[in-house]
């Protein structure tokens, strides 16, 4: 779809030499324009949460210029009372008229998800987050646990946890209210599926808020390598919790523009998979040169940030399944989301595949 994009950066093995104060994680630092946000980087104590930061607002800023076809110099990142990141620099783009994006990070991944239409969050969970019910028994409803204790091993137990906490993340992440949302109000099914779906492979959840299913939002959730667990919320804008307004002013399409049989469509649009990118794309065309002084590593000449796009099978109120790629293909799977509710946020030289 326009205006979607799916990227994920692998920290892992990248230490820039003089760590926070080197010349290499200074100059992708002074790529960022504004203050606020260099502060943000810097207010952490570790260097790994560092690096999680730095590469969050370095990804901001490249999608917004990527997508909308603007310079960089002139992407300015402004942020709501929730803290959600958005594009505040005035764009025409009738093209992509509700474009924004979100980040997540967790372990060595930092993830993307942007879209031109629908609000968007996205939520990556590293390998080994254990399901506790002391620590997190308020945050699912009782349905959700009990689907969570009738996997049979401690594993598959977790799998399930980490799917279903990415979706509340990627769900309240979307919204803008993060932490004053009560997770528990917001129940998860997985489309097509029961009791036995293989948590391994991609799946569509959709979620009933209160009770009441929320028809216009889709959920898409997949492993990516290592393990992590990433989910990609789509709903409408008008559910988006913005006090201040600045990011609802920068969403020129509004739902009620919308037929019920157009917001279909659009939920129903093949999605890009998500595209494993390297530190240099980061980094505008116009200071290449720079970068590769400071010890950087520029992406090879042939890459492009570019995912194939996959169509399930079986489309509205059917299960969902996922065609594998053909022999040899190194493109990386992809959603076409939609359907009903059952129950009623290191270089590489080429994209891989994920399954």
């Amino acid at each position: 779809g326009k205006g979607s994009y799916r990227w994920y950066v692998d920290l892992g093995g990248w230490e820039p030499d003089g760590g926070a104060q080197g010349e290499e994680f200074q100059f992708l630092m002074s790529l960022i324009k504004e203050e606020r946000e260099r502060e943000g980087v810097m207010r952490y104590t570790y260097f790994a949460d560092q690096k999680r930061a730095l590469v969050s607002r370095l990804m901001a800023r490249t999608v917004c210029s990527t997508a909308l076809q603007i310079n960089p110099r002139d992407v300015t990142i402004a942020r709501t009372k929730g803290s959600k990141p958005y594009l505040a620099t005035p764009v025409e783009a009738e093209a992509v008229p509700n474009f924004n994006f979100n980040i997540s990070h967790d372990g060595d991944y930092v993830v993307l998800a942007a879209d031109g239409f629908c609000v968007c969050g996205v939520d990556v969970v590293a390998p080994g987050f254990r399901a506790s019910r002391d620590s997190f028994s308020k945050e699912f409803t009782t349905q959700e646990w009990d689907l969570i204790n009738s996997r049979e091993n401690d594993e598959e137990k977790d799998k399930l946890f980490s799917l279903l906490w990415s979706c509340k993340e990627s769900y309240t992440k979307a919204r803008g209210d993060g932490l004053k949302f009560e997770l528990a109000r917001a129940e998860f099914s997985v489309v097509g599926g029961d009791d036995g779906f293989e948590t391994n492979e991609p799946l569509t959840l959709v979620v009933a808020v209160d009770g009441v299913p929320m028809k216009r939002w889709i959920f898409s959730s997949m492993l990516l390598p290592d393990g992590y667990r990433v989910t990609v919320a789509r709903g409408p804008t008008s559910d988006i919790v913005d006090a201040l307004g600045g990011f609802t002013a920068t969403l020129k399409r509004s739902i009620d523009s919308f037929t019920n049989s157009e917001w279909g469509e659009l939920l129903d649009t093949p999605q890009p998979g998500f595209t494993r990118i390297p530190i240099g794309f980061l980094v505008p065309p116009s200071r290449h040169n720079e970068y590769t002084v400071v010890g950087g590593v520029l992406p090879p000449p042939s890459f492009l940030p570019v995912s194939p796009i996959y169509t399930p099978v079986a489309k509205y109120g059917r299960s969902l399944s996922f065609p594998r790629p053909p022999a040899g293909f190194m493109g990386s799977a992809g959603f076409s989301p939609r359907a009903r509710l059952l129950r009623d946020e290191e270089e590489v030289s080429e994209v891989e595949y994920v399954s």
